[in-house]
């Protein structure tokens, strides 16, 4: 089960397209490498929500969110994962965005692991241009159109549903294991329709991340450094701790 929280929440975060083996270590996805991308372009105006009609109850509609959410991440519809995204994803999205181009190494560092690995991947991955000319919204796109999420989602469908208001959490079935919705993905409601909060997942990979980088010695940075290493499937050296952009 651990290797599945960390493998989930990893990839269904959008970050590190990689498997966990059954040793702990991390190795790249078996996916084939993607060819270089075209410069990243800001995303479309979000949509605007339609009129809700008569509609399935709110806990059908949250497990249906996740069916479509999975389906859209697997299909690398970027845009369509982007819609069924919240607000927050999107923010969040956009301050991964500002970290690659400017954060510190401190700064960095001072994150959560998971934010960590998400922050030096997205340098690894892209340019300072490519940065600059997109937004949060753009980001989640790109990387879900690139393939950045591995296999492990096919593992993930939606269990029990509680609601309260405009806000639903959604149990999830993995690898044969059922977590509870305090466990699981957070839906909200935002302008009539259900939305996904992506990182509500955090929530699965954080502690069992935590548990690998120990497993790995003493020094986080080093072992966070190794896992990107192995991830990318190429030597990265601590250099990937300086922002793209040097001067604020």
């Amino acid at each position: 089960m651990f290797r599945s929280l960390l493998g989930v929440g990893l990839c269904c975060c959008v970050g590190l397209s990689c498997r966990v083996e059954a040793d702990g270590t991390v190795s790249p996805s078996s996916a084939p490498a993607q060819s270089p991308a075209p410069t990243v372009q800001p995303s479309a105006q979000e949509p605007q929500a339609s009129p809700v009609a008569v509609s399935p109850s709110d806990a059908e509609a949250a497990r249906q969110l996740v069916l479509d959410y999975k389906a859209a991440i697997l299909d690398r519809d970027g845009e369509r994962a982007a819609d069924l995204a919240s607000s927050s994803t999107h923010a969040y999205y956009d301050k991964l965005r500002s970290d690659a181009l400017h954060a510190s190494a401190s700064e960095v560092q001072g994150r959560g692991p998971l934010t960590q690995l998400l922050v030096l991947s997205v340098r690894v991955r892209m340019s300072e241009p490519e940065l600059q000319g997109t937004d949060g919204r753009g980001l989640f796109v790109h990387a879900v159109e690139q393939g950045w999420i591995g296999e492990e989602a096919r593992q993930v469908e939606p269990a029990g549903v509680s609601v309260d208001g405009d806000i639903a959490q959604i149990g999830l079935r993995i690898s044969g294991q059922t977590l509870p919705p305090s466990s699981g993905f957070r839906a909200v409601r935002e302008e009539g329709r259900w939305k996904l909060d992506v990182m509500s997942i955090t929530n699965l990979a954080e502690p069992a991340l935590v548990q690998l980088l120990e497993g790995l010695g003493p020094d986080r940075n080093q072992a966070i450094l190794e896992i990107l290493t192995e991830a990318m499937g190429r030597e990265l050296t601590a250099e990937v701790w300086n922002p793209l952009v040097t001067q604020r």
